[in-house]
C-alpha cells in the first residue's frame, strides 16, 4: 500500500516537472518574440519626445512627433 501512494507521488511529481517546463518554454519564447518585434525608437526634433518609428513623421532627415511640430519647426528656422 505504501508503494502504491509512492508511485502516485513519483507520478504527480514528474507531471508538475513537465507541464512547469511546458509553461518556462513558452513564457521564454513570448519573450523573445516581443524583443524581436520591439521597435526602433526615434527622437522628435522639436520637442525632444521619444516614440516609435513607425509612429514618427520623417522629414529633411529629421523625426517630428505630429504635424503640429512639423510646422512649427520650418516656422521657427
Amino acid at each position: 500500500m505504501g508503494t502504491r501512494y509512492l508511485l502516485l507521488g513519483l507520478v504527480l511529481w514528474l507531471l508538475f516537472t513537465a507541464i512547469r517546463s511546458y509553461l518556462r518554454q513558452r513564457h521564454e519564447d513570448r519573450r523573445a518574440k516581443q524583443i524581436m518585434n520591439s521597435m526602433n525608437m526615434v527622437i522628435c526634433d522639436y520637442c525632444n519626445t521619444h516614440l516609435p518609428q513607425n509612429e514618427a513623421i520623417y522629414q529633411g532627415n529629421r523625426y517630428y512627433c505630429c504635424k503640429d511640430h512639423l510646422h512649427l519647426s520650418k516656422k521657427g528656422k
